[in-house]
């Protein structure tokens, strides 16, 4: 496979990943210098990988990997077999969980993982945003099939062009029913504690 022009990246303890024109993530071992996988869809083949994130969901030995594209695509992948999770075989392998293609329109400007990452929880959770402003969250539920994605529109109002960079931090006010004093909820039923 040839190899494209870097378009994006992202770094999770000692690994490397690079988005590419050509559509792969290139995944590299920074202790070893060495590249350990090319990730790539069929369906995003020669479509610029504009941003990704890094995560490691469910587990030690699982790290996922969420590609935006510049078409509008957004890509869930899970790679297994890593050597500082794997000391056995260090066979690297991957898997596409699932391609979102009808939520943005427009390039994919970025992507990042948020909530709950523990071996328990049954679901992935992903906000995107593309050129236009337009922001998704992204719910990803495993199946018997498979994966299947429950998408939601968070924003898009857009304000003198798009959000360009996304830090989530998501406070989760169902747990804690008492927010701090003078804090009401930014996410609709308002208390305010006197």
């Amino acid at each position: 496979m040839s190899q494209g022009v870097p378009y994006s990246i992202a770094a999770l303890e000692d690994f490397i990943a690079i988005g590419s024109s050509d559509g792969s993530v290139r995944l590299f071992d920074t202790n070893t210098q060495q590249e350990l996988k090319v990730v790539v869809s069929k369906d995003t083949k020669n479509t610029a990988v504009t941003c990704l994130d890094l995560k490691r969901v469910k587990g030690a030995n699982l790290l996922h990997i969420v590609a935006g594209h510049a078409k509008g695509q957004v890509v869930l992948y899970e790679v297994k077999g890593l050597p500082k999770f794997d000391k056995r075989g260090l066979i690297v392998t991957f898997r596409q969980l699932k391609i979102v293609t009808d939520t943005h329109v427009g390039q994919i400007i970025q992507v990042k993982f948020y909530g709950d990452f523990r071996r328990e929880s049954r679901s992935i959770r992903v906000v995107s945003c593309d050129i236009n402003g337009i922001v998704y969250l992204s719910r990803y539920n495993e199946n018997v099939l498979g994966y299947n994605c429950n998408k939601q529109c968070f924003w898009k109002k857009r304000l003198n062009g798009p959000a360009y960079v996304m830090a989530p931090f998501f406070y989760d006010f169902e747990k804690n029913a008492q927010p701090a004093p003078g804090v009401d909820n930014p996410y609709g039923h308002s208390k305010s504690i006197t």
